[in-house]
C-alpha cells in the first residue's frame, strides 16, 4: 500500500493525513468536499461523472438530494482552492455530466513496506497531460540522528 501526496499549484493534498494545505498552512475543508477533492485529483484530467461521485462519496442505496449535495461539495472545494467556476484553474464543470480536475498534479508515493527515513522514496510525477515519469529520490536521515557505521576491516596479512 502506498501513501499518496498530491501537489498542484501551491497546494498539497495528503490523503493519509487527511489534510489539504497551501504553502504549508492548513486549508479547512469538510469531510465530504475533501473526499470529492481526493477523487477529482486522483482522476485528474479525466471526467468524473455525477454517478461516480455518488457511488464513491455516499455509496449505493443512499437516498439524498444528489444534485444539491454534489453542487454544495464542489462549491466548498472551489472556495477552499480560491477557484472560479467561470474561469476555473482547478475544477471544470462538464454540463450534465460531471467534473474534471484540470491543474497539473505531481504525485508522490512513499512505499509503505519501506520506512521513508531509511529507504528510497518513489516519486511519480504526472501532469494532466502526458505520461508519468518515475524517479527514485534518496531519503536523508533526520538531522541529528546517529548513523551507525561498521568499523573498518583491517588487513591482517
Amino acid at each position: 500500500m502506498a501513501a499518496e501526496l498530491y501537489r498542484f499549484a501551491d497546494f498539497e493534498l495528503d490523503q493519509r493525513a487527511y489534510r489539504l494545505s497551501r504553502g504549508g498552512a492548513a486549508v479547512h475543508l469538510q469531510p465530504i468536499p475533501f473526499q470529492l477533492l481526493c477523487l477529482l485529483v486522483e482522476r485528474h484530467g479525466q471526467l468524473v461523472t455525477r454517478e461516480e461521485i455518488l457511488d464513491r462519496i455516499w455509496g449505493k442505496g443512499v437516498f439524498i438530494d444528489s444534485e444539491n449535495s454534489i453542487n454544495t461539495a464542489v462549491r466548498k472545494i472551489r472556495q477552499a482552492l480560491n477557484d472560479d467556476a467561470d474561469r476555473p484553474r482547478f475544477v471544470v464543470t462538464v454540463p450534465a455530466k460531471g467534473y474534471r480536475f484540470v491543474a497539473a498534479v505531481t504525485i508522490q508515493m512513499a512505499i509503505a513496506n519501506h520506512p521513508p527515513s531509511t529507504h528510497h522514496r518513489m516519486q511519480i510525477m504526472k501532469t494532466s497531460i502526458g505520461r508519468p515519469s518515475y524517479q527514485q529520490t534518496p531519503m536523508m536521515p533526520p538531522r541529528g540522528s546517529a548513523v551507525k557505521r561498521s568499523p573498518p576491516v583491517q588487513d591482517t596479512g
